[in-house]
């Protein structure tokens, strides 16, 4: 039973007892206040109690069950994410392991030229060469000087 038709169920359960509660305040009253108050009418109102209680029984043993399956549900559910969160872990090990290996190590002076190669080329840019010019100059790729250029987000001239 899918969850909307058991609150369904339970709402209609509770309704059904909130009014065979009032039926039977009203007539108790109406009784009670003439002073004719009989056997049946508490027979009828017992009557009435028991077969709320049985429906209120039933919907939690259905709501029970419900419960049930849907905690075996997420467990299982759970367990698959917890494998996969293994696997990726794994897999992201491998990766940073790989990048050690793989990742070229600049060092200072490395670092130290790089710079001082960006340096001449925002310089001459500056002066008014255009990349092919800048390039041919300092030995580069056009495309080189482009990317330095586009690493300090300064537009580049048309050529």
């Amino acid at each position: 039973m899918a969850p909307f038709q058991l609150i369904l169920v339970a709402f209609i359960t509770i309704f059904a007892f909130l009014l065979g509660k009032w039926i039977t305040h009203l007539l108790l009253k109406q009784k009670l206040s003439r002073e004719q108050t009989t056997k049946d009418d508490f027979l009828l109102f017992d009557q009435q109690a028991r077969h709320i209680k049985d429906s209120l029984e039933s919907l939690y043993i259905k709501l029970e069950e419900y419960s049930k399956e849907v905690l075996s549900k997420l467990d299982t559910k759970i367990l698959i994410l917890h494998e996969l969160l293994l696997d990726a872990e794994k897999k992201i090990s491998m990766l940073h392991d790989l990048m050690k290996t793989t990742q070229p190590q600049i060092n200072n002076t490395q670092k130290s030229e790089i710079q001082e190669i960006h340096e001449k080329v925002y310089n001459l840019y500056k002066e008014g060469l255009k990349p092919s010019e800048i390039a041919k100059q300092l030995n580069l790729q056009v495309s080189e000087v482009s990317l330095i250029l586009a690493l300090k987000n300064i537009p580049i001239k048309q050529q």
